[in-house]
């Protein structure tokens, strides 16, 4: 190919951090050789971003990053997959209440990585999550769980969030085939996972404005951690976030609960007409 490619982003390494990765490094050695690569890309070409690998889980690593980094990151990158648990001791009901908490989980992480940004480079660097997904004993019997309703309700979760931190996420990816398409038989013949079906609603039914939202819900605890989510208390059932589009309103709505909730939407700041579209993602159990 005689041309460039012009590619404009680029991210250097998949998660150096983790011992399961080739190439996996010290912080202090990963910001080293991320300087250098900046350095030499740039020199060709100023115009792209580079991303930083961040360890959402272990700030120590990322925050050590962002200290010798901070000054030459444009992205720094995060990854989130969970519940990460192959040990197969939690029944079906424990693991889905773990894995569409998730996204109650991610916050508490993003707010701590978003701390450590505004603190260290002044809020210079952006923020990417460039990879997210439900994740259960992956490549085994158990990733039933990642392919099902639960792993849907799972991405709804995750959505709702990222809409709700668009103010300060520029990106956020997730890889076609992981928990997107799937394929069960050696002739690789791909259906779409529920997670498919979820991400589309999102694409096509949402707004470019962030309205506010407000819930009100019974909530429910994890007595004991299920992989990477800890044990937790006040999970709330439902969760929502809401755009707007010209004179379209749209609410995303999600219920954790395994039995159905009666819910009232109360609508503030303008008036609305009499009749809207409910398009549902359901099905006859978790695992469905």
């Amino acid at each position: 190919h005689p041309q460039p490619y012009k590619v404009k982003y680029w991210e250097v390494g998949n998660e150096q951090y983790g011992s399961w990765e080739i190439g996996h490094t010290s912080a202090r050695e990963y910001a080293s050789r991320f300087n250098e690569y900046v350095d030499i890309m740039k020199s060709k070409d100023p115009s792209i971003k580079i991303m930083a690998n961040g360890d959402l889980e272990h700030l120590d690593w990322t925050n050590t990053l962002l200290t010798i980094s901070g000054d030459k990151i444009d992205y720094l990158s995060i990854h989130f997959a969970a519940p990460c648990d192959d040990q197969f001791q939690h029944t079906d009901e424990e693991i889905y209440y773990a894995v569409v908490a998730a996204s109650e989980y991610f916050k508490t992480l993003f707010d701590a990585v978003k701390h450590s940004i505004d603190s260290i480079t002044a809020g210079k660097v952006k923020l990417i999550v460039s990879e997210w997904w439900n994740d259960y004993g992956y490549g085994n019997t158990f990733s039933a769980h990642s392919s099902s309703l639960e792993g849907a309700i799972h991405a709804g979760g995750m959505l709702n969030f990222f809409q709700q931190k668009s103010k300060v996420l520029d990106i956020v990816n997730r890889s076609t085939f992981v928990e997107i398409l799937k394929s069960h038989n050696p002739r690789f013949e791909f259906f779409l996972a529920p997670s498919a079906y979820v991400l589309s609603l999102y694409s096509n039914y949402s707004g470019n404005i962030l309205l506010k939202s407000n819930v009100i819900s019974p909530t429910y605890s994890l007595p004991r951690s299920v992989g990477n989510i800890p044990a937790m208390d006040s999970i709330p059932y439902l969760d929502v976030s809401a755009t707007k589009k010209n004179e379209k309103i749209f609410i995303n709505v999600i219920n954790r609960s395994l039995e159905d909730i009666t819910v009232t939407l109360n609508i503030t700041g303008g008036s609305v007409g009499a009749k809207g579209i409910v398009r549902t993602i359901n099905g006859p159990n978790i695992l469905s």
